[in-house]
């Protein structure tokens, strides 16, 4: 499901620029074995919970989307994509996740999956 809200958030940035999305479905169809690398890779991490030495911190994923929320600002298009993820980014790094693997966001979800569990 987040793969198509960003590739559809993607496409209308492309869009607020004039620039053509079918191409943006190419490149996305050329890295596509990256991408799966990347998650099987993150899937790891998660398995083993070994989140140190990232090749790219939570935190600069965290910057990304903040630079995301900000263009759409300044682009004037619809921006609540990630604005919605950016809290979860925020969190993550306020708990001090940020130099870890993206994937220890992961923590933010369980920690507020047991808060939930024990209000139960």
């Amino acid at each position: 499901m987040e793969t198509w809200l960003g590739f559809a958030h993607g496409a209308h940035i492309l869009e607020s620029e004039n620039q053509w999305v079918d191409s943006f479905g190419s490149m996305i169809a050329a890295i596509a074995p990256l991408l799966g690398e990347e998650a099987k890779h993150q899937g790891k991490v998660i398995q083993t919970g070994h989140f140190e030495n990232p090749e790219s911190s939570l935190k600069t994923s965290a910057d990304s989307v903040e630079r995301l929320v900000q263009q759409t600002r300044e682009s004037g298009i619809h921006g609540e994509f990630p604005a919605n993820a950016l809290p979860l980014f925020a969190k993550a790094v306020e708990a001090g996740y940020g130099n870890e693997e993206v994937s220890a966001i992961i923590k933010v979800f369980r920690s507020s999956s047991a808060s939930r569990q024990s209000h139960a």
